[in-house]
């Protein structure tokens, strides 16, 4: 269990906690689908480590990102007309470029370039990568963007999605990374995945746990034997602060997840599901078929609704009453309050990863705290673009370190 203070040092962005502090001065964070943002279209409001920001394509593609209110009053630049690469505030007509240079104030007349001249207005880095638009909302020189392996595929390659979760973001975190719960939590899909045809080498629910600490965060391996003189291993990798990235149920070629998460405020974040595949497009259509709005992609209810579990799908044998696999995911996520209380768990032996995890953000964070680049930061000599989830059936007395993951489909 963590104290108080522990837990606020992990877990609050706003303000000046030391968390949002390190994440805003050594972190690429995850904004908005990128596909959200078309040229001369709507801009879109965006809320990260407590603060308000507005997003636009201009007229030539490029992607600004802008505090969201109008220096002038205050207004929001959501609202604006975003047409000759600039949004223009819809109170007074007051216009910005996509680097936040104050263009033209019409109010000022004959004197509106030297007015514009003394009017700041912030606007911040972006990178757009993986569908995504980055963003950087530090001060300074640029931290290293990060190179993981899905950060630079085509686009029929990969698909992301993503969710709103009114909860704190270390949930979202610890829900990725909790491999223990899946047997129990995911039961009824992996039942029917049975049903349709999934191998008998996950079918086995003795599983055997083991855990590498990493510079960039942590490896976990799940085994489980097939007879004597077999096993299936699932190697899991988690990069700090939020990025966990799952194996293919299909090895080696097979479609592997990253999720992660971006922390909106305290009490609510942003989860991203990029589903890629280094060696062909095959599967991704599927996935995109599924999904109905990729900005929220599995809603769930309040919990007056008790999150829009469905009882009545329980009483036909259904473990959880939520037909999504990932509703499951957020519903737990969610129920745990705003702020989970960390100090009121009794943590079991299966929670290690959760604990590995805690550790490494409480590690990161006082890094920061005494003035240091944290070790798990992009930079550094950390290549990033090597990390990658896996999964093989190898001899009963092979070790699982020795699973690697082809470079090329046809590598054998």
């Amino acid at each position: 269990m963590l104290s108080k203070e522990q837990n606020e040092l992990m877990c609050l962005v706003e303000g000046d906690a030391p968390m949002g502090g390190m994440l805003r001065k050594h972190f690429w964070l995850p904004a908005l689908r990128a596909a959200r943002l078309e040229a001369d279209g709507a801009p879109v409001r965006v809320r990260l480590l407590g603060e308000n920001f507005v997003a636009f394509r201009a007229t030539d593609g490029r992607v600004g990102f802008l505090d969201e209110a109008c220096p002038h009053r205050g207004v929001s630049l959501a609202l604006g007309v975003n047409r000759d690469c600039s949004l223009t505030c819809i109170f007074h007509g007051w216009r910005f470029g996509v680097d936040g240079k104050v263009l033209e104030v019409p109010t000022e007349g004959d004197n509106s370039a030297a007015f514009a001249a003394t009017v700041p207005l912030k606007h911040y880095p972006v990178r757009e990568a993986a569908g995504i638009i980055w963003v950087w909302l530090g001060s300074g020189e640029e931290p290293e963007f990060w190179n993981l392996p899905f950060m630079n595929l085509a686009p029929d390659r990969y698909s992301v999605m993503c969710q709103p979760l009114d909860a704190n973001w270390v949930q979202g975190v610890e829900g990725t990374i909790d491999s223990s719960h899946v047997g129990v939590l995911h039961q009824s899909w992996m039942q029917q995945e049975w049903a349709k045809g999934m191998s008998s080498t996950r079918k086995s629910t003795a599983v055997e746990y083991e855990f590498e600490d990493r510079p960039y965060g942590y490896t976990a391996s799940a085994t489980r034997h097939i007879g004597d003189e077999q096993k299936y291993v699932r190697v899991t990798e988690f990069v700090l602060p939020w990025f966990g990235m799952i194996p293919p149920e299909n090895p080696p070629y097979g479609d592997r997840t990253a999720i992660f998460v971006a922390p909106t405020d305290d009490t609510h974040m942003m989860q991203f599901f990029v589903r890629f595949n280094p060696y062909t497009e095959a599967g991704l259509d599927g996935a995109r078929a599924q999904v109905g709005d990729p900005d929220a992609f599995a809603p769930i209810g309040s919990a007056e609704e008790h999150w829009g579990q469905d009882r009545e799908l329980m009483k036909k044998g259904h473990w959880t009453g939520f037909r999504q696999l990932v509703a499951e995911d957020f519903a737990t996520q969610v129920s745990q309050g705003p702020l989970a209380d960390r100090g009121k768990e009794y943590l079991s032996s299966s929670d290690q990863f959760v604990i590995r995890v805690r550790r490494g953000l409480l590690r990161a964070v006082r890094e920061y705290i005494d003035g240091k680049v944290p070790a798990c930061a992009p930079g550094g000599g950390l290549d990033f673009s090597q990390i990658m989830p896996r999964a093989a059936t190898i001899a009963a007395d092979q070790p699982w370190r020795a699973i690697t993951s082809p470079k090329t489909l046809e590598e054998a």
